[in-house]
C-alpha cells in the first residue's frame, strides 16, 4: 500500500508517516519545510519538497491508495494576522490537491485534517458533535470549514472518497506551538511567576498525538461506500482547564514553586470552550492517554531536545 502525506515534516503529519511506515506502507512525504522540520522526516519515506498551493503533485500521487492532507497554516493567531494566506493555503491548496487526486488516483482515500475550531464559540461548556451546525469564530476555523465544504462538494459531485477529521487539541512530542510548548518555555525562563492567557478557566479537549494517529488511521481504514460518514471528531470527550494543564506542566518539570497569573485577555479567535463528542471514534481509542500522563511524556521529550 502506498500513502502520500502532506505536512509530513510537521507535528501530526510526521507521526502519521512514522506509523504508516511501521505498518509496512510505502510513504511519500511532502512538505515545504517552511514550518516543518527535516529532523521529523523518517529517511525511509520518499521526500518531496513542495509548497501547496503553488506546487502540483500529480507525479507523486500516481498509484497512491491513501492521501493524508496535513499541510496548512495551522496557527489561529497567524491566520488572524494573515487571512489571505490562510485561505490561500488552507482552501485553495486543499482543493487543488483534491483535484490532483481526482485526476491521478481517483480511487484513493483522501483524509483532510480539519479542526474543532469550525464549531466556534459557546457560552457554556458544550460537547460538539459532527451533526452540529458549524459557526467558526476565527479566520483559521473559517478557512478549515471552507475547505471542508469544497471537499464535500467534490465527494457528492464526483464520488471522491473524502474523510474529514476535526481535531481537538492534539499534543505530544514534536509539538511546535500552543499551550504546553509555550508553558514549558515560560516556566524554564521564570523566576516563580508565569502568565496564563485569558481567564485560565478555558476548557479544552486534549488528545495525545499517539491516540490521534490511531483514530485517524482507523477512520482512513473504514470501507469506502456510501454509508461511511465523511466527518469525524478526533478527541477524548474529556475537558481540562488551561490552568490545570499549566499545573501539569509545572509538576512534570519539577517546579511546584510556580505561581500562575491570568491575563484575562488572549489572541483573536480564542474561545472559552473547545470540546468534542468523540462517539464515532470512541471504540478506536478505548483507553486514551490521560492529560497528566501525556504531559509527562511531552516534558520528557522536550527536556531531551532542549538540553
Amino acid at each position: 500500500m502506498r500513502a502520500l502525506v502532506t505536512g509530513a515534516a510537521g507535528f501530526i503529519g510526521s507521526h502519521l508517516t512514522d506509523e504508516l511506515l511501521a505498518r509496512g506502507w510505502e510513504v511519500i512525504a511532502v512538505d515545504s519545510l517552511a514550518d516543518g522540520s527535516s529532523s521529523n522526516l523518517d529517511p525511509r519515506a520518499r521526500f518531496v519538497q513542495a509548497d501547496l498551493p503553488k506546487s502540483r503533485l500529480d507525479e507523486a500521487l500516481e498509484g497512491v491508495d491513501l492521501v493524508l492532507h496535513y499541510a496548512a497554516i495551522a496557527s489561529v493567531p497567524r491566520s488572524s494576522n494573515e487571512p489571505y494566506a490562510a485561505f490561500s493555503t488552507n482552501v485553495q491548496g486543499t482543493i487543488g490537491l483534491a483535484e490532483s487526486v481526482r485526476a491521478v488516483s481517483p480511487k484513493a482515500t483522501l483524509v483532510f485534517a480539519s479542526s474543532a475550531a469550525v464549531y466556534g464559540s459557546h457560552r457554556t461548556p458544550t460537547l460538539c458533535s459532527e451533526d452540529d451546525v458549524p459557526a467558526p469564530a476565527s479566520i483559521y476555523g473559517a478557512s478549515k470549514l471552507a475547505a471542508e465544504f469544497g471537499l464535500l462538494a467534490l465527494r457528492e459531485s464526483f464520488g471522491l472518497d473524502v474523510r474529514i477529521v476535526r481535531y481537538a487539541n492534539v499534543y505530544g512530542p514534536r509539538q511546535p506551538r500552543y499551550i504546553m510548548y509555550d508553558m514549558y518555555h515560560k516556566i524554564r525562563r521564570s523566576n516563580g511567576t508565569v502568565a496564563v492567557l485569558g481567564s485560565g478557566k478555558q476548557l479544552r479537549d486534549f488528545i495525545f498525538v499517539d491516540d490521534a494517529v490511531t483514530a485517524t488511521l482507523a477512520v482512513a481504514a473504514r470501507p469506502a461506500n456510501s454509508e461511511v460518514k465523511p466527518i469525524y471528531n478526533i478527541g477524548t470527550g474529556v475537558s481540562t482547564s488551561v490552568l490545570d494543564v499549566a499545573a501539569y506542566v509545572a509538576s512534570a518539570m519539577g517546579r511546584p514553586d510556580i505561581h500562575f497569573e491570568v491575563t484575562q485577555s488572549s489572541w483573536i479567535g480564542d474561545v472559552d470552550y473547545l470540546l468534542l463528542d468523540p462517539a464515532r471514534i470512541r471504540d478506536d481509542i478505548p483507553a486514551p492517554v490521560t492529560v497528566d500522563e501525556g504531559v509527562r511524556r511531552f516534558v520528557a521529550w522536550i527536556d531531551k531536545v532542549s538540553s
